[in-house]
This record gives structure tokens, sequence and C-alpha cells, in this order.
């Protein structure tokens, strides 16, 4: 990951540019007109998967749609929560402690591609309820949603109490959107071309921009007073990956609203007849599967995993939890 000094204006001049310069457009640079193949797979479904020696082929598509939904869905809601929590996490903090206008640039052009990249998630998912005969809020009632939780809140005010729990959400998430990608490109002849595109693009604009949140941990972590640092080294990112990890692990129960849209679409039917196959598993072994073998659902449960953010964690020598007890 390329990482700019803080203070270099002329370096982080430049990669402003280079991000201005390839960066896409929504509207434009994606074939929207274009149908969703539900024949195709949206996440490549690892060997190891708990449940793909008990399904067949048929039903390991409709588990990777499924899942390729959820991955849409927690991307959009977490880069909307940023977008959301923009006062609190990058106004506040830049007015607090100005770096230089080159910075200040480099924020502003940040959050301009997330609240792109939440738009573009959102349109598939749009697509993808129109082309199964549901409503947006429907489909999303089995998919991840945090749109103004108690846990976005709790975000909002670690940011306003001047911690950085949020943006440790925000590396981890950048990091594992570009690995998500990485997983899916060996398979691209089996994933739905749209789909695919998507997360390319997201990728491309990711991996240009991924380390703006390391820079603005290291701002904080430069400029905070000693109690607040020493505070924020102990509880910050525990509490990030506890607020992450039981969000997306009481959203994932979600899936019982499947049967409600059964009658709408074969889409839903089909995957509303796994529910019984999972049942027949112990909490513990799903539990165990949803941390180490689920495609991205793995990744965002374990963020303390991803190589960036873990570096910048061991030199900060941040408290850790999840990776002492799993």
């Amino acid at each position: 990951m390329y990482m700019p000094k803080l203070y270099d204006e002329k370096k982080l001049l430049s990669y402003l540019k280079k991000q201005q310069k390839h960066a896409w457009n929504l509207d434009a640079d994606f074939q929207w007109n274009s149908e969703i193949d539900l024949t195709k797979e949206f996440v490549p479904l690892p060997d190891d998967f708990i449940l793909s020696p008990y399904i067949n082929d048929e039903q390991k598509v409709l588990l990777s749609q499924l899942i390729g939904l959820m991955i849409n869905s927690s991307i959009c809601e977490l880069e909307g929560a940023l977008e959301r929590s923009k006062k609190q996490c990058w106004i506040d903090v830049i007015n607090q402690y100005p770096v230089s206008p080159e910075f200040e640039q480099l924020g502003e052009n940040f959050f301009i591609e997330e609240k792109k990249h939440a738009d573009a998630f959102e349109l598939f998912l749009e697509k993808f309820a129109n082309k199964t005969n549901v409503s947006v809020d429907e489909l999303k009632s089995i998919l991840p949603t945090l749109n103004e939780s108690k846990i976005e809140k709790l975000f909002r005010m670690n940011s306003y109490l001047g911690g950085k729990a949020l943006w440790m959400v925000v590396a981890a998430v950048e990091e594992e959107s570009i690995e998500v990608y990485k997983q899916m490109r060996p398979h691209k002849s089996e994933i739905d071309p749209l789909y695919f595109e998507l997360h390319q693009k997201h990728f491309e604009e990711e991996t240009r921009h991924a380390s703006f949140a390391f820079l603005m941990l290291e701002l904080l972590e430069e400029r905070t007073s000693t109690p607040i640092k020493v505070l924020s080294r102990q509880l910050d990112f525990i509490m990030s990956e506890v607020l992450q990890v039981s969000w997306i692990l009481g959203e994932l129960m979600k899936v019982v609203h499947l049967k409600k849209l059964k009658n709408r679409h074969p889409f839903y039917q089909g995957l509303s007849e796994l529910v019984p196959i999972i049942q027949q598993f112990t909490f513990t072994d799903v539990l165990k599967s949803l941390f180490h073998d689920a495609p991205f659902i793995s990744l965002i449960l374990r963020p303390g995993l991803n190589k960036h953010l873990s570096q910048f964690l061991d030199e900060q020598r941040s408290l850790r939890f999840l990776d002492k007890v799993i």
C-alpha cells in the first residue's frame, strides 16, 4: 500500500491528482442497462465452506448470490455510515488539527469517492430487487443494514470524544474490499458480469485511496492529548471489532425473513429451502464457519487480521480481543 507522508504537501497533491485522474463515473462507466445473470455466481464459495458438501450446484449459485448481496449491502452501509458521520470523524478533526490545504483536498476527495461507492452498491441492490420482484426495502430485510443504528451512533460518539474506532473500521473495510476482489478475480468467467465489474472498479479506487484511513489514524495518534491517546490505544480497536462483529452477526439472523419472500421469486424460494439444511448444524459449527471460511464475512468478522491494520495496531501496541479468543 502506497503511504504518503502526512506533512509532505507535494506528495499529497500528487496522490490526489492520481486519484482524480483515474476516477470512474457512476453513470457513464457501468453497464447498468445490462441484465443480472441469475445463473451466475456473485462470489466463489470455498471448497471447505460448511454447506458445500450438502448442496447441489444450483443451490451453490443461490447461496453465492445471497452472500454476494450481503457483501454489497455491508460495504454500502459502512461507507454510508462514514458519510453520515463526516462531521464528527473528519470536519471536526481537521478543524481542530489542521494539516495542510492539500491534505484537506485529499480528505474531501476520499469522502466523495466513498459516497460514490455506496451509491454504486445501492444501485446494484435496486437492480437486483427489480429483477427478483421485490422492493429494495424487502430485499434489505434479509441483508445487513446499519442506517442510524445504535452501533453507528456509538462510533460517532467515539469520534466526537477523539477516538479512532470509526477510522479503524474504515481501514479494515478498505482492506477487506480489496481482498474480496482478489478472491473473485480468478473466477471471473463464473461470476455475473455486472457484479464483477462493480467490484473491479471498487477495487481500483480502493487501492488508490486506501491509505487515507491510515493517515487519519496517524493524525489522531499524533495530535490527541496523552490521556485520550492512552485510552484510545487500550479501547478503540476492541470497541471497533466488537461493534463491527456484533453488528454483522446480528444482521445475518435476518435470513429468517426469507420465508416472507419465498413466493415472490424462485431466488427466495430456493434460498428458503436451504434454511432446514443450515438448522441441522450446531450454533458452534455455524459460528466457526462464519469466522473462518465464509467469503468476506470471515474477513469482516476478524478485522485484526488485515495486514496493514494489523501492522498499525502492533506499532501502536493497541489491545485486541477477538484474536485472543478465536
